[in-house]
Formats: C-alpha cells, sequence, structure tokens
C-alpha cells in the first residue's frame, strides 16, 4: 500500500511527460514539454521582436535551487525548489509550490525532508529537484532529487498518497539526482524507477496502488514517452545501457536496442516521428541516432537508418519542423532528422533549450540569456537578444496565452510576449535594474554603476533598496576586487547612512580588504547608530590596541605583511573563519584570547587559505586526514 501523508505541510514539485497518445487541454502546460510533449507554442500572438531590455516584465519572485520545469493550468503554476541559505547553498527540504500565474503570489506550499543520499552528486543547478511535474483534472504528481514521489490534490496540496522509489522498491539512487519526470497514461501514472527490481513502474493515478513494474534497467535522466505503432500504444525508457519498449498493459519488454556506448549519462528525451521513426541521442559517442520500425507489434523489427556524433545532445530538448530539427550543446544545430546530415551550428547558444512557434524559436541559454531567432533548414537568423537571469540557468521556460515562465536556482520570472507595442517607457522592474547594474559591473564600471544606481533611486516611482548593491559588492568581493567592491558599498552607506546593514557591509569588506582601522572607525560608527548590534560589538574591541594587552592566549603569526585578513580558527571557536581576528603588527599577525585550562586545536586563516601554526610543532591528525596545531593551556 502507499504511504498516506495526512498532514497538510505544503509543497511544490514538478511533473514532466513527453506523451504522443494523450489529450490534455490547449492553452495549458500541463507536462513536460507541453500538451503535446512537443516544445512548441501554439499561440500566434507573441512579438516577432523585442525590445532591447526584452519584452515587459509582468512579476518575479525569489524561487531556490533547481531545474524542475515549471507547469500551468487553469492559471496555477506548479514548481519544485530548495531554498537557498544565506550563503547561496541549496537546504535539505525539498518545496511543492502552487504559485498565481498572474500575480506570482503563493497558493499553497509542501515540503519534507530530502538529503542527498550517498553516492548523489551535485551538478548544474545543485542537489535538484530537476524532474517537471505533471498536472492533471484532479492531482499533481511529483518526483524529487532523492526519488520520492508524491500524489498531492492540486488545489489544496494535501498528500493523497506516496512512496520513496530508493527505499519501497530498490530503485537506484540516480547519481545527479532522479530527472525522469512522470508520465501518464490512460489510468495510471508511470514513472522511472531504475534498479534490480524494475524499470518503469505504474500506478493507479487514484489509490497509487501499483499496477506493474517493467524488469530491471540501468537508470539514466531521460523522461519516458508514450508512442502509437501499428494500432497499439508502448512506452519507450531509454536507459543507461539500451532503449526499451514497454508494453503499456503490462510492463513487458516487447523489444530493445543497445545504446553505443553503456552507462554513460544519457538525458535527453527520444522523440517519435511518423508512427514510426524513434530519434534517440545520448551523451559523447552516443550521438544521435534514428531508428526505423517496421513488422507487426509481436515481432517488430528495429533498424537503424543513421547515427551521428554530431548532431549529439546532452542535457538540452530537440524541436522539429518538417523534416528539420534544430537542438545543441556547446553549439546549437539544424539537421535534416531523415538523413542525419549536420545543416549549420552556431555559436552563442550554450546548452540552449529551446521552444518552437512556428518558424520562431525561444531560447534560454545556460548563461540566462533569453534569445528570439528565426529557424530554418538554411540557418538560425537572432532577432532579439536580453540577459533575462544573471547566472546559470538549465530550465526550459515554459509559456501559456502569450505569458512566459521562466526560472533559474534563485528567481521565477514572468514576462509578457503578447505586447506589439513599444515597452521603452514602461519603468524597469527591480530585477531588471539589478541586471542592468550587474552587467556593468561585470564589465569594470564602478563609476557607471554607481551613477545608474543613483539616477533610478531618484525617481519618485522607485522603490529600489540597499540589497541590490550589497548583493553586487559581495560579489566583487568573493572575486577579490576590493577596490570596485568598497566604492560600491561605501556609495551604499552614503545613499542609507542611518541603515545598520549597509554598515556593516561596508565595515566588513574593509575588515576584508586588510584595512583594519578603518574598519574600527565604521564598527564605531554603527555603534553610534546600533549600540547592542552584536557584529560591530563582537569586532571591534578585536581591532583596539587594548586587545594585544593584558592577559589571555598570545597567537603569533609571523610575516605575511602582504596578507589582508588573519584570523584564527579552532575547537575554542566553533572553528569559525572570520570570528577571531588577528591584528596587524611590525612582526606580522597577533591576538589574544582567553581560554580555560585544557588542550585546543587550531589553524590561521590567511586570506581564505587554511594552515597549520608554523612557529608550533605540536600537531595532531584529527582523524579525518586533517593536521591541525595543538595547542595545551596550563592555566592563566
Amino acid at each position: 500500500m502507499p504511504r498516506q501523508k495526512p498532514n497538510l505541510i505544503f509543497v511544490l514539485i514538478f511533473v514532466a511527460t513527453f506523451n504522443a497518445p494523450l489529450i490534455f487541454a490547449q492553452g495549458n502546460w500541463p507536462q513536460w514539454g507541453g500538451a503535446e510533449g512537443d516544445f512548441e507554442i501554439t499561440i500566434s500572438q507573441i512579438m516577432k521582436e523585442w525590445p532591447p531590455e526584452g519584452p515587459p516584465e509582468l512579476w518575479s519572485r525569489e524561487l531556490g535551487s533547481g531545474n524542475s520545469g515549471i507547469v500551468i493550468d487553469n492559471d496555477w503554476l506548479f514548481t519544485m525548489y530548495r531554498p537557498l541559505n544565506d550563503a547561496g547553498d541549496a537546504q535539505f527540504n525539498e518545496y511543492v509550490v502552487a504559485i498565481d500565474a498572474s500575480t506570482g503570489k503563493t497558493h499553497w506550499e509542501y515540503h519534507y525532508p530530502a538529503p542527498p543520499i550517498e553516492g548523489q552528486e551535485q551538478y548544474g543547478g545543485g542537489i535538484g529537484p530537476h524532474a517537471t511535474p505533471l498536472i492533471t483534472e484532479k492531482y499533481l504528481y511529483t518526483v524529487g532529487y532523492t526519488g520520492i514521489f508524491y500524489c498531492f490534490d492540486r488545489n489544496n496540496g494535501a498528500v493523497v498518497w506516496s512512496y520513496n522509489l530508493v527505499k519501497d522498491f530498490s530503485a537506484i539512487p540516480v547519481q545527479f539526482g532522479f530527472s525522469a519526470s512522470p508520465i501518464i497514461y490512460q489510468e495510471n501514472v508511470i514513472v522511472q524507477a531504475c534498479g534490480p527490481e524494475s524499470g518503469l513502474i505504474a500506478f493507479n493515478q487514484s489509490t497509487g496502488e501499483v499496477q506493474w513494474k517493467s524488469p530491471s534497467a540501468k537508470f539514466s535522466y531521460a523522461t519516458p514517452i508514450v508512442v502509437k505503432y501499428e494500432k497499439g500504444d508502448f512506452l519507450v525508457l531509454v536507459g543507461g545501457d539500451a532503449v526499451q519498449g514497454i508494453d503499456v498493459n503490462n510492463g513487458q519488454v516487447r523489444w530493445s536496442y543497445p545504446m553505443r556506448e553503456k552507462g554513460l549519462t544519457n538525458v535527453p528525451t527520444p522523440v517519435w516521428l511518423e508512427n514510426q521513426f524513434l530519434f534517440i541521442a545520448g551523451q559523447g559517442v552516443n550521438g544521435g541516432e534514428l531508428l526505423r520500425f517496421s513488422g507487426p507489434v509481436a515481432d517488430i523489427n528495429i533498424e537503424s537508418i543513421w547515427h551521428n556524433n554530431k548532431v549529439s545532445l546532452f542535457v538540452n530538448n530537440l524541436v522539429v519542423k518538417g523534416d528539420y530539427a534544430y537542438g545543441g550543446d556547446d553549439f546549437f544545430f539544424g539537421f535534416n532528422w531523415r538523413t542525419g546530415k549536420l545543416l549549420w551550428k552556431k555559436r552563442g547558444f550554450k546548452n540552449a533549450n529551446v521552444l518552437l512557434s512556428d518558424d520562431f524559436g525561444i531560447f534560454l541559454t545556460q548563461d540566462g540569456e533569453l534569445v528570439l531567432g528565426k529557424l530554418s533548414p538554411e540557418d538560425l537568423n537572432e532577432i532579439s537578444r536580453f540577459t533575462l537571469f544573471d547566472g546559470s540557468a538549465w530550465t526550459i521556460p515554459t509559456v501559456v496565452n502569450g505569458k512566459l515562465y521562466s526560472r533559474n536556482r534563485e528567481l521565477l520570472v514572468a514576462l509578457d510576449l503578447s505586447k506589439e507595442d513599444s515597452t521603452s517607457d514602461k519603468p524597469l522592474s527591480l530585477r531588471q535594474i539589478e541586471l542592468k547594474l550587474q552587467q556593468l559591473a561585470r564589465s569594470g564600471e564602478i563609476s557607471a554603476v554607481i551613477n545608474t544606481f543613483q539616477k533610478y533611486r531618484s525617481m519618485q516611482s522607485s522603490n529600489i533598496d540597499h540589497r541590490i548593491l550589497a548583493k553586487i559588492g559581495q560579489s566583487l568581493l568573493e572575486k577579490e576586487q576590493y577596490k570596485s567592491a568598497l566604492s560600491l558599498l561605501a556609495a551604499n552607506a552614503e545613499a542609507f547612512p542611518n541603515n545598520t546593514d549597509t554598515q556593516i557591509n561596508l565595515a566588513n569588506a574593509l575588515l576584508q580588504s586588510g584595512q583594519q582601522k578603518e574598519a574600527a572607525d565604521a564598527y564605531q560608527s554603527i555603534l553610534a547608530i546600533e549600540p547592542d548590534h552584536p557584529v560591530a560589538n563582537h569586532l571591534l574591541p578585536q581591532l583596539q590596541p587594548a586587545a594585544l594587552s593584558g592577559a589571555g592566549t598570545l597567537f603569533q603569526l609571523n610575516d605575511y605583511a602582504d596578507a589582508r585578513l588573519v584570523t584564527v580558527a579552532g575547537s575554542f571557536n566553533g572553528w569559525h573563519p572570520k570570528h577571531t581576528i588577528m591584528q596587524r603588527t611590525d612582526k606580522g599577525w597577533r591576538c589574544k584570547i582567553q581560554l580555560d585550562k585544557g588542550e585546543y586545536t587550531y589553524k590561521f586563516v590567511v586570506d581564505g587559505q587554511w594552515m597549520i601554526d608554523p612557529g608550533n610543532p605540536e600537531k595532531v591528525d584529527d582523524g579525518n586526514g586533517n593536521i591541525n596545531s595543538r595547542l595545551i593551556v596550563s592555566g592563566q
């Protein structure tokens, strides 16, 4: 029996399918690839050219880690993510969320713990989730990074039934996370759960009862599809070692075709063409291959028509127009799918996913650029391009009724593609202003960043706040571009003089860049605004001369005169790399710490690099292969 989860802690997950014989209402995007599973946009009113800043933005909201696609039905949007902590790392809870497609506001949300399983690794957007949800009239189905499979009441997020594919069916934990999206066939919802007991598993949509399991198969990341052949249907499973045809009624393997190279990370969804041809693609030498099917269902004959390494796909989708197909990885390319002949390839579309609208393609590149172009057997002619996201984007956008919904691992954005009028007079959103400033910062135009920030802040309609410059300044600090970072953070502190966040950001940056005296003055100014500020109260005393006098255990690191920030971290402060500051002296770096009698281990952290104390011969192995300096305090 399925595991029942009566609690109503709400979460959202993306479900995906790629089914030929399914019937979904047009104008919605209920599964992987859209209503027909072909990544085609059926509307005709989208703009044929975009303004320089891109189509009008309807709304944007923070999201989190993951590559799950966006599904939409009846103006409700569903997706899945992991929230990010302050350091930008994904947390171990997965969230499923239902969002109002018009406003971006949350309808319901459900979350559950999903720490990575031993052997699972991060890739691209981090620790997932990667699979796209599936919507039916009543339910929402999701598969998480660790193989937790849910059926929700789509209207309120109540759990109807659920399974753990690894624990309940011995599915192998997929190295980079479960990525194959759930699909639907008649009364069953079908998921990939490859391992010693199964390949695909069919569950009753409403009850979760197992209807059948196909034989053992090696996992891949490709979503299975349903295809129509002769007068029947069968499922196509692209596994790590072979492509299998699965009987939709009982899960039996009707045919199998070997992959050219075993065990590779096969990701692309296969494509069924003219009820006779199957295009498959995989990583590396698997390349692209066209198979032709003939003969009766009981004795199908499979013939390889062509194979071409140059039309291989990695993590991207494929769209088809007539005799021609378009997709890519490092390059975007067009080819004749009947012959396998490569027609052209194009730079500037690295790992781009694509939606097709007649002869037009909407591309989202790995670098976060949204591109409009016209596709033909002769070429890809770029029409418009703008930066949608600052940072990588791996998720295929969704377009419904002229509205585009797109995400990366931080944001979810809605754009209006149907507006034919110019948007040059429309005020930029905060997200667009931030993108503009980030682009200027990447070009090294720091004065232009400050001037542009001040320009938008002076506008009466602007509600721009301090977090934009703070984020850009922190990014520059991480790249050790101290002068530029300090200029931005100083301008931010000047613009918001009574905001302790801007002042502490500047003080911390001064300290990190090696300007201890200036940092001490900044911390002192913060205490004048907020006497109980915890960071300033903790760090300021460590930067004052009195900190090196009186009682305490002396830590000393000679030389390293060119270092900017030196700290000591150890068992006495939780190994925090920025908790205990060392002061610069004529001989190097010093600090005093009040320690009780006992044994301690520690290291120095010099501009982020950990090192043992060269002046202390006492060392100890912590049992994990790390050598630390050892200190015994006999008493004060």
